[in-house]
């Protein structure tokens, strides 16, 4: 009993040690941060953002110890390299700048880059001679280069500050292309009203905190402890979601009355629509649940490998005639399909199983997988949730972790879109070769 006690009052006084340490040692820590809007920004001269938000919640930031530096993203890597700055927020992890900075091993956030234009665009070889405007010393922007250079398309790139220089640039039509991350795009497409995303999508990251090589590993593990609890425990998504769920309050008086008609017709409308719409839906299904049922059983007829394997998880000769019967769907409605493609490393015979129906679990009704091969699924999803692969890769791997099951996995992830793709299986393809580059790291 006696040793029980010791034990504990020497893990209390450990602790406090540690955090005392801590303390004294934040003395003198500078952040930089730059235009990033909603991962870092500046607003009225203070920080913002969500890894500001991580930043606050780690350390106390309104104490004289730590000092905010804003400036232009080149520039703070510059710094952070020399030394002159401790932390920088949002930085990608890649293995060149692993080589010059410290990075946290907890990611933030996946994000990936888009080509964007305000013109009508089918095939990538129409960029061939024309300008496009870039994020100066971007991940995407290099990745973009590279991509370009190998299809032997030549390009000319103009570099501005932010994502929301280039994307307002395209947006007034001095350019008819840019290269931006996702986010960016996401947060300011209201904004852009004449700017689009195209299908192509670069190299999803991992964005983290950059830190100086020399640093004190302890502000490393205590920034990595930070967003584990956050997304442990719901708070990061609430923090995520927040910046996303913003809009200017403007105060504008009705009269009583007014409310009344208002309310009156709001709901006769809806009403009318609701009634419409569910009335088109149910023969919309029925249509397709008829002749995907027709399909199905032509191919049980033909075939003597199983069709429906779990539930929502289909063979790969039903899964790519269910995919196409998607597309049509997609097409005729005017929307985007996620095609998704988890690759699984080492999936012995005796766990598949098991690991069938947590991916079963987590496809939501609509949505369908099926398995490409003996450690591919793939999985399309008749949404498209901007956030969709990091979102999945979290949920997949606590259901997994929870059924006792542990297992390597990397995502490959495309958008299928109608008016820019001719064929949904190239585009299944597409996915499957971004999750095999992926597992590769």
């Amino acid at each position: 009993m006696k040793n029980v006690e010791n034990n504990a009052l020497k893990s209390v006084i450990l602790a406090t040690l540690v955090s005392f340490i801590f303390c004294i040692q934040t003395f003198g820590l500078k952040i930089g941060y730059y235009d990033n809007f909603p991962l870092c920004y500046e607003e009225n001269g203070e920080p913002k953002g969500l890894f500001i938000d991580i930043l606050k919640k780690t350390f106390d930031v309104k104490s004289e110890k730590i000092e905010f530096v804003f400036g232009e993203f080149n520039g703070l890597l510059e710094e952070l390299r020399m030394g002159k700055i401790d932390i920088l927020t949002v930085v990608t992890d890649t293995q060149e700048r692993r080589n010059i900075y410290k990075f946290n091993e907890e990611p933030v956030l996946t994000n990936w880059g888009v080509l964007v234009t305000n013109v009508p665009f089918k095939d990538i070889q129409e960029l061939n001679g024309k300008k496009v405007a870039v994020n100066r010393g971007d991940i995407y922007y290099n990745e973009f280069k590279k991509l370009m250079n190998s299809f032997g398309i030549e390009i000319y790139f103009d570099e501005f500050d932010t994502y929301y220089d280039v994307l307002s640039n395209v947006n007034d039509g001095k350019y008819n292309f840019g290269v931006v991350s996702r986010l960016s795009y996401l947060v300011n497409s209201e904004k852009v009203p004449n700017v689009r995303q195209t299908s192509y999508v670069l190299s999803p990251v991992l964005l983290k905190f950059a830190f100086k090589k020399d640093i004190d590993y302890i502000f490393v593990q205590e920034i990595d402890r930070t967003i584990r609890n956050l997304k442990s425990n719901g708070e990061f998504e609430k923090l995520f979601n927040s910046y996303f769920l913003m809009k200017e309050n403007k105060k504008f008086e009705v009269p009583g009355y007014l409310w009344i008609i208002i309310i009156v017709f709001l709901i006769a409308s809806l009403g009318v629509v609701y009634l419409s719409h569910k009335i088109s839906m149910k023969k919309l299904k029925r249509e397709y649940e008829r002749k995907i049922e027709g399909f199905r059983e032509g191919i049980v007829k033909s075939s003597n490998e199983n069709v429906v394997l779990n539930d929502k998880i289909y063979s790969k000769t039903f899964g790519i005639i269910l995919s196409e019967k998607y597309s049509e769907l997609a097409k005729r409605e005017n929307r985007l399909l996620s095609v998704l493609v988890v690759k699984v490393e080492n999936l012995e015979e005796k766990n598949r199983n098991i690991f069938e129906n947590v991916l079963n679990n987590v496809i939501r009704e609509g949505d369908f997988a099926f398995k490409y091969s003996e450690n591919e699924y793939v999985i399309i999803l008749f949404s498209y949730a901007a956030f969709v692969l990091e979102s999945f890769r979290r949920i997949l791997r606590e259901k997994l972790l929870n059924s006792g099951f542990d297992i390597q996995f990397s995502l490959g992830f495309k958008v299928y879109n109608s008016e820019e793709n001719r064929n949904i299986e190239k585009v299944i393809l597409d996915a499957l070769f971004e999750a095999s580059k992926n597992s590769a790291f």
